[in-house]
């Protein structure tokens, strides 16, 4: 195997200058006759240079929405902040694909050394993922916790909380306002915050179906499900699966002239920008979204560099933030 240090022996130089001329350094003040020869030993004796040491990761993110309905809900679009902050820290490269037509374009995911899978996704798409890059990791879902490492919310306590906190504010009658999640056009059964909601509440004898009300995680269907809502006795809280359910809620309840917090209490969930400014402030849950991103990037990287690595899933707490409108 040919080495800089036989090159530089035929031609009488250093290594070092051997190898400045191989790697074209144009600073370097060598006899033009002198660079030529050097050039053509190494192309007779078939040298190689040795590629570059990568200096940057090439990660591919993967979201499960469409990226007009992003907007919708600012979730998802959070947590790709996040990411993104982590990136530019970390040098790491972004190739960010979103689902269109049920469907993923991963052949623009070239070259990537791993992939972070935002929402939920079937075991086809996953196998698919797998032919990309075998380092994933999942976030708002743990698909394969024995294979790869996931970051989720801890649902369960973050709804506990709220049932907790209205319960102890004496509320007996406690509805939901939630939003359905669909794979390829087919609703997820039993979403998170509407599954443990009911749970909780038929534990304490206090669950009323009337009281729940599923559309979709946006302003224009929180509108809908409680102007649904006034057509029935009224629930004197409402737990809003996300704060866009809950902003629709309480344009509906301000038209029919209905005080909050002094007739309806509303609670909204990941806590928004804008959440603290509506009248009156909308009490909801914190998620650190951005948080979750960073989080995602971080198991990613330690995946990809580190052997037998176990796969790990992250729970984020969250925290209920109290403010006029519950």
């Amino acid at each position: 195997m040919s080495t800089l240090k036989d090159i530089a022996k035929h031609t009488n130089v250093s290594v070092s200058t051997v190898s400045r001329v191989l790697n074209e350094d144009q600073t370097l003040n060598v006899n033009p006759h002198t660079r030529q020869a050097i050039l053509n030993y190494a192309k007779k004796i078939g040298y190689q240079k040795k590629p570059k040491k990568k200096t940057h990761n090439l990660v591919g993110v993967i979201i499960w929405i469409e990226q007009s309905h992003e907007l919708n809900d600012p979730y998802f679009m959070e947590i790709r902040h996040g990411i993104e902050k982590a990136a530019e820290a970390s040098n790491t490269f972004l190739m960010t694909i979103y689902k269109k037509h049920d469907q993923y374009a991963l052949e623009k995911l070239t070259d990537v050394d791993g992939l972070i899978c935002i929402g939920k996704f079937t075991d086809q798409e996953i196998d698919a993922f797998k032919t990309v890059s075998k380092h994933l990791v999942f976030v708002d879902s743990s698909p394969r916790p024995h294979e790869h490492d996931s970051i989720m919310i801890d649902y369960y306590q973050s709804t506990n909380d709220v049932i907790t906190y209205l319960l102890n504010k004496k509320h007996r009658s406690i509805g939901f306002l939630g939003g359905e999640e669909t794979f390829n056009s087919y609703r997820i059964k039993g979403e998170y915050r509407e599954r443990y909601t009911r749970q909780i509440l038929i534990e304490h004898a206090l669950y009323n179906p009337q009281h729940f009300h599923i559309g979709k995680f946006s302003v224009e269907s929180g509108y809908q499900m409680m102007n649904s809502a006034l057509s029935e006795p009224l629930a004197k809280a409402y737990f809003c699966a996300n704060d866009m359910i809950a902003f629709g809620a309480m344009k509906a309840l301000h038209e029919h002239n209905i005080t909050i917090p002094n007739d309806i209490e509303l609670i909204g969930f990941n806590d928004v920008a804008q959440a603290a400014y509506t009248h009156p402030a909308l009490t909801t849950i914190k998620v650190y979204t951005e948080k979750m991103g960073e989080e995602a990037l971080k198991s990613l990287i330690e995946t990809m560099h580190t052997k037998n690595k176990l796969p790990i899933k992250k729970i984020m707490p969250t925290k209920l933030i109290k403010r006029q409108s519950a």
